[in-house]
């Protein structure tokens, strides 16, 4: 059994419980390497009592952290971008994202989102794509890759709105 902290963040429990279905995890660091392409700041606990089945708690951000409830999303220039909720390709994205991401606006549209994820990460992208189009928003953290192939640390809120999906970021790392 697996425990994911935080629990309110569906996309997370989503992708842990994709990363988990096919085989369970051997050991705590077994877990935290398969889910740490997506999440580099994951750890994972085995609840160890005695006549009890194997437990799990996965922490996404590396320890609790009580939500943040500011509303960093609104900033005016927010980097945000724009995901058909059908296809998963890019429909749009401002320049502050296209900034963040080291390219040119029109490098980035057209693409899958898939696109922008390490190879061994992307079933649990997916699973975090598909909460997104069932969830009415998701807030969470994950590695995204940048077009010159470096990889970034982000928390993002997604929204689902008329066939797309509106999704803003910030950097973990902002120092």
């Amino acid at each position: 059994m697996v425990n994911t902290i935080p629990s309110s963040d569906a996309a997370f429990r989503r992708a842990v419980e994709r990363t988990t279905s096919d085989r369970a995890p051997e050991t705590p660091d077994d877990l935290a390497a398969r889910l740490r392409p997506l999440y580099p700041r994951i750890a994972v606990f085995e609840r160890q009592l005695s006549g009890e089945a194997t437990q799990y708690y996965v922490y996404r951000d590396g320890r609790f952290e009580p939500d943040r409830r500011d509303a960093w999303w609104e900033e005016p220039d927010a980097p945000c971008i724009r995901l058909s909720a059908t296809t998963g390709l890019v429909t749009s994205v401002t320049g502050s994202y296209a900034q963040l991401m080291r390219a040119e606006p029109a490098e980035l549209v057209g693409r899958h989102f898939i696109d922008f994820v390490l190879p061994e990460a992307r079933p649990a992208a997916q699973a975090m794509f598909e909460a997104v189009t069932e969830e009415r928003e998701v807030r969470s953290t994950a590695r995204v890759v940048r077009i010159d192939g470096s990889s970034l640390p982000i928390e993002f809120r997604a929204i689902r709105r008329n066939g797309e999906i509106e999704v803003f970021y910030r950097p973990l790392d902002r120092g």
